[in-house]
């Protein structure tokens, strides 16, 4: 394994349910492996405002991760950028999450996002989609999200690879894809007013959880029962992560699995079922693209 040209690395990304925190470990580790020394930094509880401009213009490789909310990188990213000062063309790689892959609807999820850090002279140098279960509005079929968990150690470690070889990838957007994007960006405003939605079942026990773990801080407990403000980014943590399954919205009950989500059972559960051929799982066409994903490794 030949050293990397890059001596450090700052991994920064925004994570609702856990799956680009996955993911930015997994870089970090695969990272390690070659001698790059790096730093992972979670975007939440306001921290975008309060990012080190020193460390993050004078690291070698900037990598940027996010799952995509309303085709385009989540608020929380954005923000992030906002508050950078200018940066020393400095290497940087853009990875996105969804769980549709690159299909034309997401293949503009990253142009603003690029634009913004390309007006602070970072240097884009590659960019990717990661496929991760779906946690909004259809699960994908169990046994797929299966096999993207067990996949998924090789296809990063397969990406920084690339990125320690040297490999240029950029992706042209779609036309359609750009102006998805463009239409969607009234989702984003609607979602802060996803958590006023919410109502508190009489099973709440008042343990805090929901508060303690919003990345946006966008929940109080008042009185041992949360209160929810309009800072919300419907990252959706809160409705999966209670212990009590206490959080319900009956406005917006068809964004949310029935289900739950928890990659955590799942991951548990992949060592001990035997998985299906990827060719035998019936899957549902919105996740056409899944099947070509795992077994292109």
């Amino acid at each position: 394994m030949s050293p990397s040209k890059f001596k450090n690395a700052n991994i920064v990304y925004f994570s609702g349910t856990g799956g680009t925190t996955r993911i930015a470990l997994l870089i970090r580790k695969y990272l390690e492996e070659y001698g790059v020394t790096s730093n992972v930094i979670p975007l939440e509880h306001n921290t975008y405002s309060k990012n080190n401009n020193h460390e993050i213009r004078n690291t070698a490789l900037l990598i940027v991760l996010f799952p995509v909310h309303a085709f385009d990188a989540p608020e929380p990213i954005y923000k992030w950028v906002k508050s950078l000062s200018q940066g020393l063309k400095t290497s940087t790689v853009i990875i996105s999450v969804s769980a549709g892959g690159d299909i034309w609807l997401n293949s503009a999820c990253r142009v603003g996002i690029i634009k913004k850090l390309k007006k602070r002279n970072f240097n884009i140098i590659y960019e990717k989609m990661m496929i991760m279960p779906s946690n909004f509005m259809i699960a994908t079929e169990k046994q797929l999200s299966m096999w993207l968990l067990k996949v998924l150690p090789l296809k990063i470690e397969n990406i920084v690879k690339e990125i320690i070889s040297g490999k240029k990838l950029r992706i042209k957007p779609t036309f359609g894809g750009r102006l998805l994007t463009l239409l969607c960006k009234s989702e984003k405003l609607g979602a802060k007013t996803f958590a006023k939605s919410f109502k508190v079942k009489p099973n709440c026990n008042g343990c805090g959880w929901c508060a303690k773990n919003c990345p946006m801080n966008n929940i109080v407990m008042r009185e041992s029962e949360p209160v929810f403000h309009w800072n919300c980014v419907a990252c959706l943590r809160c409705v999966y992560g209670c212990p009590k399954n206490s959080i319900d919205t009956k406005i917006y009950s068809f964004v949310v699995i029935k289900e739950g989500y928890n990659l955590e059972k799942l991951e548990k559960q992949v060592s001990k079922i035997d998985l299906q051929p990827v060719e035998n799982i019936n899957d549902n066409f919105l996740f056409n693209g899944i099947k070509d994903y795992i077994k292109n490794i």
